[in-house]
């Protein structure tokens, strides 16, 4: 089961608290993207490649993928805790 801690840079599989397949997702995202980075860099002909085609793109992409899956993972973590605030606010008002 995917959860929220860190699923690292191979993608390894992680323990913790389970989250939305969203996240997930985003995870394996990430994940694949980094492989593909990898990979690219090591041929030469993909590399010659890459150079021409700007591999800050691919990099900007990875980058995005980790901000939005510290959103997600924040959101994940924090809608709980006003959710309950809210029903103890409603509460305070029926009394």
């Amino acid at each position: 089961m995917t959860t929220t801690q860190e699923a690292g840079e191979q993608g390894a599989p992680i323990r913790g608290a389970p989250m939305p397949s969203q996240l997930a997702d985003l995870l394996e995202m990430q994940a694949t993207l980094g492989r593909v980075i990898r990979e690219v860099e090591r041929e030469p002909q993909l590399a010659r490649w890459l150079r021409e085609n700007d591999v800050r793109i691919m990099k900007a992409a990875e980058q995005s993928l980790s901000v939005l899956i510290e959103g997600v993972t924040l959101a994940y973590l924090i809608v709980p805790i006003l959710d309950r605030d809210e029903g103890q606010t409603q509460e305070d008002q029926a009394d």
